[in-house]
C-alpha cells in the first residue's frame, strides 16, 4: 500500500462515474458543533496539490459550516477491493475565483439545472424538485443556466492525513500518511487494523 496507489484510486475515482470512489461521505462540523455527512461527487484529485475537490451550491449549509471550520474529513470506500480510505484535511470554498470559473465551464448544462432550483434544504412545495417550471424534464440553454453561476461553488480539500485500511480475510493492512511540511511529503507508519 503506498501514497502513489491511493492518489492513482482516486484519480480513477474522479474521472469515473461508476467508481465507487466518485461519490464519497464529507463530513464538516455545523456551528452547534454536531458532525454532518453528505454525500459528495468527486470531481477533481491532485497527488501533487495534495487535493481532492467537489462542487456545491453556495446556498448549502455545508458553505457555512466550512467557512465557520475548515477542518473537514472524507471517507472513500470501495466494496470490491475492500480498500477504505478516511481523508482529513483543510477545505476551502472557491465562488468568485478562477478555480470555480474553470469548474463551471467544464460543468455540463444538465449539472448546471441544479444550481437554478430552490435552495438546499428549503421545504418542496413543488413536484418539479424546486426547479423553474419552464425547465422541468429539459436541460437548460447556455444563456438560461448563466443565471445559475451565483450559486455555484468549488470545495477544495488539501489533504493532512490519509488513513488507508484494507480489509482482508488473511489479515487487514492499515497505514496512516501524515504530511511533513518540513520534508514537503506523506510519511507513513504502518497501524494495527
Amino acid at each position: 500500500m503506498t501514497i502513489e496507489k491511493i492518489w492513482q484510486e482516486l484519480a480513477v475515482g474522479d474521472s469515473q462515474r461508476k467508481h465507487p470512489y466518485h461519490v464519497p461521505a464529507i463530513a464538516t462540523v455545523s456551528p452547534t458543533q454536531s458532525a454532518r455527512v453528505r454525500t459528495v461527487v468527486l470531481r477533481a484529485s491532485s497527488q501533487e496539490g495534495r487535493i481532492v475537490q467537489f462542487h456545491t451550491d453556495m446556498r448549502s449549509p455545508k458553505v457555512t459550516e466550512i467557512r465557520d471550520n475548515s477542518s473537514v474529513a472524507a471517507l472513500f470506500y470501495n466494496p470490491e477491493t475492500k480498500f477504505q480510505l478516511r481523508i482529513s484535511g483543510v477545505a476551502v470554498v472557491h465562488h468568485e475565483d478562477s478555480i470555480a470559473d474553470s469548474a463551471w465551464e467544464k460543468t455540463r448544462l444538465l449539472s448546471r439545472r441544479c444550481y437554478l432550483s430552490t435552495p438546499p434544504g428549503e421545504p418542496l412545495n413543488k413536484q418539479n424538485f424546486g426547479l423553474p417550471e419552464k425547465l422541468t424534464g429539459r436541460q437548460p440553454t447556455e444563456k438560461e443556466s448563466a443565471a445559475a453561476r451565483v450559486n455555484f461553488g468549488v470545495v477544495r480539500i488539501t489533504v493532512e492525513e490519509i488513513d488507508a485500511l484494507e480489509l482482508h480475510y488473511s489479515g487487514h493492512k492499515r497505514h496512516l500518511f501524515s504530511w511533513d511540511e518540513r520534508l514537503q511529503q506523506f510519511k507513513s507508519i504502518e497501524l494495527v487494523p
